[in-house]
């Protein structure tokens, strides 16, 4: 193995775990009396939203992708991949002056068309011009808030997760998630359709992959012309993802505590990167920060098809346990964690919303 790229992905063993496709209720619910006793322990179900202060709720929910990454200052933004969000009005085009707004943002074709409140990478597309960013403004919900951000080009992804000890001001890295573009490869008689039935791991999510509106299931690729069938770097949409923990190192968590200082107050979340090489990452070279994510995001690297659901359970307590101790902490110096009822709202408003974004890519 080589550290130029991602590791050859390892297919040996079933196509996904026996939970990666399990109905969320079922995955999360039994972790419920666990997060209730740190909820008692700890002061309240919400204490848990004073672990990141500078973010609305920490993050749990509702969270704009856009304010936090505003919150990044100094030298990191440089390393941020140039967004622009915009509100959707009710006329059927964009604004006219968004080419000039795009540029003045360093925003260049080809790019990225998301939300900018969503969560498992619904409503995202890839955006190639004008026309398509047309196409998507006239397809999302009127009022709601979306992003428009370059594409980095550079195709290994990483998710890492990041805590800080608010009280010895020590930074880790708590896990590190590799992600593989999911796809097939074309045997010249085939077409994508029959591809993705006929893999293992892609006929898992079919349903996802027929509904996709770029996807041209009928075409027959080539022999050897590999396929991708999904852009939204999420697990619920077929891609695949492995657990990057060897490939930690000193230097890399250095950069990324450079990198979260830099926010107010920052102390618990998870970072997305693209980057040229995992030899240049583990040097903390070479990355380019897609996103940031507070409390609500989560450790991915338990989607790896190789742990077991007890390890992925046992890995999601000990995030919540640090989640809650974080907030306690953060709550005893006068940090006040978001009203349930508030929540609550936010909550609601995030789900009516994802379930008018256009489809995925």
């Amino acid at each position: 193995m080589t550290l130029s790229d991602l590791p050859p992905l390892d297919n040996d063993g079933p196509p996904a775990s026996n939970f990666e496709f399990m109905p969320a209720w079922r995955f999360y619910l039994p972790l419920a009396p666990h997060i209730l006793g740190l909820a008692f322990k700890h002061g309240g179900l919400t204490t848990l939203t004073a672990a990141d202060p500078s973010i609305p709720a920490g993050g749990l929910v509702g969270e704009s992708k856009t304010r936090t990454l505003d919150l990044i200052s100094g030298a990191s933004r440089k390393l941020i991949a140039p967004y622009l969000r915009l509100t959707r009005d009710r006329a059927p085009i964009p604004p006219v002056d968004l080419p000039a707004r795009l540029l003045q943002a360093g925003i260049t074709f080809p790019a990225v068309a998301k939300p900018d409140m969503s969560c498992r990478g619904a409503g995202v597309r890839k955006v190639e011009n004008m026309d398509d960013v047309a196409a998507y403004w006239n397809a999302f919900p009127v009022g709601a808030d979306l992003v428009l951000q370059t594409r980095i080009t550079l195709e290994p992804e990483a998710g890492i997760f990041y805590i800080r000890d608010p009280e010895t001001d020590k930074a880790s890295i708590f896990s590190m998630t590799l992600k593989y573009t999911p796809g097939v490869t074309g045997d010249g008689t085939s077409t994508i359709r029959e591809l993705i039935l006929a893999d293992p791991r892609a006929s898992l999510t079919a349903d996802v992959y027929f509904e996709k509106p770029n996807l041209d299931l009928e075409h027959v690729p080539k022999k050897g012309k590999q396929v991708s069938l999904a852009f939204a770097g999420n697990h619920c949409r077929g891609s695949v993802f492995r657990d990057g923990a060897e490939f930690i190192t000193p230097k890399l968590t250095k950069k990324i505590d450079t990198i979260l200082k830099s926010m107010p107050d920052f102390y618990f979340g998870r970072i997305d990167v693209r980057f040229k090489s995992l030899s240049e990452l583990g040097k903390g070279n070479g990355l380019k920060i897609i996103e940031v994510n507070g409390v609500g995001s989560e450790a991915t690297h338990v989607w790896d098809n190789r742990f077991t659901l007890r390890d992925a359970r046992g890995v999601l307590k000990d995030q919540f346990r640090i989640a809650f101790e974080t907030g306690a902490t953060l709550k005893a110096r006068d940090v006040k964690p978001t009203p349930l009822i508030k929540l609550a709202l936010m909550w609601w408003k995030e789900r009516r919303l994802t379930a008018q974004y256009p489809v995925s890519d």
